[in-house]
């Protein structure tokens, strides 16, 4: 629906019409509402994404991208505080050979909970080429791996 009108909306009715403020079903409802707006930016960061700021401008972070969920094999992901220049980005790759990923930071601690796509049961995990302990988790029907990283600059991730 974005792709054919280059808009997006807050709220849609089931057959794909933008809302309007004509059709709204509350006199205070915008079709582009910024606090519904805000919430759906909060989701895609902090659920797709994965990237949630535990400290301050991003010192301590919890990573969790869950693409495969969405079946995305590559994502590039990066988060500023405009006030501080505080940031954090990522690349992600997915491939038949695992999951590659390139974490960029001036310098955080990183707690990873990485979602693994559908049927891997279990798997190792490289930062920087070093083998770094990690245990394979499932949450509900999903399988994720966590481990605990250190960035200062960059670091290179690979889950085989």
């Amino acid at each position: 629906m974005i792709s054919e009108s280059g808009e997006t909306y807050l709220w849609y009715f089931p057959d794909g019409t933008p809302a309007s403020v004509e059709a709204s079903t509350s006199p205070d409802a915008e079709p582009t509402d910024g606090w519904g707006s805000s919430a759906m930016l909060w989701a895609l960061v902090t659920g797709l994404a994965g990237v949630e700021d535990m400290g301050r401008g991003f010192d301590k972070i919890r990573l969790s991208p869950r693409w495969p969920a969405a079946d995305v094999q590559d994502a590039q992901v990066r988060l500023m505080y405009e006030s501080s220049g505080a940031s954090v980005g990522y690349e992600y790759q997915c491939g038949a050979n695992g999951i590659e990923l390139k974490v960029v930071t001036p310098g955080c601690d990183a707690q990873c909970h990485i979602m693994l796509p559908v049927g891997v049961t279990d798997c190792s995990v490289k930062v920087d080429g070093v083998d770094t302990p990690s245990e394979c988790v499932v949450v509900e029907a999903s399988r994720y791996v966590d481990f605990a990283i250190q960035v200062s600059g960059e670091a290179q991730v690979s889950i085989r």
